[in-house]
Parts: C-alpha cells; structure tokens; sequence
C-alpha cells in the first residue's frame, strides 16, 4: 500500500525540464520530488523562470546532498541545524556543515579521509542506500552489507532489483525515488514505517501534506464500506475528499460517498461507531464477475484456493493506492520485520523450520484485518449465537473478535483452558 500521501493544494511544477537517465522513470523521479519536497525531505536546486523548484533529477547527487538527505529522513534537521556540530573535514560549504557534523558525530558518516569529505564527488548507488538504511536504523557490518546494501533494500521494497555491483550512474532522480519508497519500509526493530516514525516525530513540514489511510468497516456479498482518515501526526486533513473512482480486481464500482469530516462523523455516529475521519465510502459491485477477473490467488484455512479482491482508489491524478495482500495484515497494523530474516540469513542461518497451519500449500492468506472486517458483518446479522473456533494462540484473531462483541453489545464466553489462559495474560 502505497502512495498514502496527498497535496492539499497542486503546485505548478515544470515537468520535463529534467529527464533523468537513472534506474527510475522520468514520471517515478518527479512525483517522487514532488512528494518529498512539500514534505521538507528534499530541495531543489534553484528556480524555474515560473518560480516553481528545480530539481535537477537528471544530476548527480553530491556526497554532501546524499548526507543531507540522510539527516532529513531521520527527522533530525532541525536538531542538527541547533547544534551544528563540528566535523574535521575542511572541504565543507557553509550550509552543509551543520548535515555533516551531525552524521559524522553520530557515526553515520565519515570523509575520504582524515580532513577531506569528499563533498563534491558522486556518491554511487552503494553509498546512497546505505545512508538510507542507516536512516532505518539498520547498520552495515551488522544487518547488511555496505558493498551490497541493495540485497536488504530489496528485501525491504525500497528497490526492486534496479542496483547491483556493475550500476555506474545514480542521479537526484534516482535518489528522490529511492527516498520515497523508504517512507514505507519498516525502520528495524519496531514494525513501524518511515513515514509514520516521522509524523510521530512532527519531522513533516508543510500545511498542505496529508498522511493518511483507511480500513474497513464492512463486507457483504457485492458490498464494502471503508473510512479514510488522516494518521497521527500528519501535518494536515481533508476538508473534503472524493474518491474519482474504484474498482475491484480492474471492475468498476458503484460508489455511495460522504465526503467532509462532519459528514462522515454523523454518519458513524448514527451506527454507534466511534471513529472519525476525512471520507467514507460504500461500494457496490458484481461479486461474481469480480472474482472471475482475479489473478491472484491465497489459500484458505481449509487449503482451498481462493481468488484475492483487490480494491484500487482513485483519487486526484491516478492511483493512489491498492489494497492487496501486503506484510502489513494484523489487526494492529504492525509489519512483519523482514530485515530480521535479513539479518539471520546474513549471519548464517540456512533455513527457518517452523510448524504452522496449510505451510505446504502456495499462495498467501486471507488478510487478517479482512477476517476482522468479516467478524464485524457477521455479528451485525447475527439474531442467536456465533460460535467461532479458533486456535488460541492467534492472539490477533481472539482481538478481532472481542472487539466485535464489544461493537455489537455481545457477550463472550470462552471455552478450553489455553482460551482461557491466553486470554488472563
């Protein structure tokens, strides 16, 4: 899920005067720019007679950039202009030492030398990459290595196999669209994003940027219902928001949409929800002929396989995000932390051996914030009791279902002695 980032209020940028010749289109380097620069992660080099930024995506990125970015990402820029460390390098300009000696200081840089930077030279794809996973808080020598960093960006989804030994070239536009994909990847240890580590941080400048999301609310045969909020910590919200368009598996939908805060909160508060946001939409579809389009596929608790619904949003100028299977699936939202199995590959280990319910069979399955949704439609219908069995050590999926009782007024009655000791812990 991505893209989850949207602009209040369109700039006028001169597309085109930059054509990057990196591992990035032309279109992934500009958005890319664009998103970061009204985020205050990336600058541009001068202005456009119009006076819109010029970001010269088609340049190379300097060292002392590369570094600059790298302090941004940490949300750490205001803290490192206060201070201005120092450094022992003397080939800094003036507005790059405070960046330098912060890094240096910290220990996420050093020079070419004992007194030289190297400010001006080009920083390769390696060392890039490596600064933004140090920004994720992974360290090379530890959890990757700094001659290879694009096997865990890989891993990560920051890159998708565009860089290796034999890159020579990588431009500004490379880097703003590596740097944007970062904004997703987990930062180690926590199962947090980027993005949300630095809305948390109020590292996110600009009164236009809105970080926000969705979940669902409801599932039925033909229909959905999801609300759109803004995350915590971003730096604004929608007054309104609509929706241009959404399909399902690439199928068209029926939209019924309520598109201002006050809307949405009178609506939600009308079915006894709690929640509150920007949007909120119902659609409806045909079912059948959706499932028929599919071409993905998981395979469910009983080893059936079963195609994937696949919801796509369209809002402003194209998609701005697909609901698919992705790591992120717990009803917490917390990611699944692949670096680790990074790491543990890294330092040796061949294979992980662990006994879990259909492993043997392909496919991936059902998202469990789907399986909550579902619960939710249930109870709603529900006239007599809804028995559910269950593995007591899907922690998860006992939540989901204490939350639905708790929404719908049921009580809950727990049968088997780990149901009842899990749930006392």
């Amino acid at each position: 899920m991505k893209r989850l980032i949207s602009l209040l209020l369109a700039l006028t940028l001169a597309l085109g005067l930059a054509v990057p010749a990196g591992a990035v289109s032309t279109t992934e380097a500009q958005q890319s720019a664009e998103l970061l620069y009204n985020m205050g992660l990336f600058k541009g080099t001068g202005n456009n007679a119009d006076g819109s930024p010029n970001f010269n995506l088609s340049g190379s990125l300097t060292r002392d950039q590369a570094v600059t970015m790298l302090v941004r990402l940490l949300g750490a820029e205001e803290e490192a202009l206060a201070k201005n460390l120092s450094s022992p390098f003397t080939d800094l300009q003036a507005w790059a030492k405070p960046y330098v000696g912060y890094a240096y200081q910290n220990g996420l840089t050093n020079g070419v030398d004992a007194t030289r930077f190297g400010a001006k030279s080009t920083a390769t794809a390696a060392q890039y990459l490596t600064f933004i996973l140090r920004a994720l808080g992974y360290q090379d020598g530890v959890d990757f290595s700094w001659q290879r960093p694009w096997e865990l960006t890989d891993i990560l989804g920051i890159t998708d196999g565009q860089y290796n030994a034999g890159t020579t070239q990588f431009l500004r536009g490379d880097a703003a669209a590596v740097s944007a994909n970062a904004l997703y990847a987990p930062m180690k240890g926590t199962g947090q994003s980027l993005l949300i580590y630095l809305a948390n941080q109020g590292a996110l400048s600009g009164d236009t940027v809105v970080v926000w999301d969705y979940g669902p609310l409801a599932f039925d045969d033909d229909f959905a219902s999801f609300l759109f909020y803004p995350v915590k910590g971003s730096p604004a919200s929608f007054q309104s928001f609509r929706l241009d368009k959404v399909t399902v598996n690439g199928l068209g939908c029926k939209t019924l949409q309520l598109n201002t805060p006050a809307q949405v909160s009178k609506y939600l508060a009308s079915i006894g929800e709690a929640a509150s946001g920007f949007g909120y939409v119902e659609i409806t579809y045909d079912q059948q002929a959706a499932l028929d389009a599919a071409t993905e596929y998981y395979t469910d608790e009983n080893g059936k396989h079963e195609p994937y619904m696949s919801n796509s949003w369209y809002h402003g100028d194209g998609i701005v995000s697909v609901n698919t299977y992705d790591g992120a699936t717990a009803v917490d939202g917390q990611m699944i932390d692949l670096a680790r199995f990074a790491e543990l590959g890294n330092e040796g280990v061949l294979a992980l051996l662990a006994d879990s319910t259909n492993v043997e069979r392909a496919g991936y399955t059902m998202s469990e914030k789907k399986v909550a949704a579902t619960f939710n439609s249930l109870f709603e219908r529900a006239t007599g009791r809804v028995i559910i069995a269950m593995f007591a050590s899907n922690v998860s999926r006992i939540q989901s279902v204490v939350d639905s009782s708790v929404r719908y007024g049921r009580k809950i009655c727990l049968v088997g002695r780990s149901m009842v000791n899990v749930s006392k812990v």
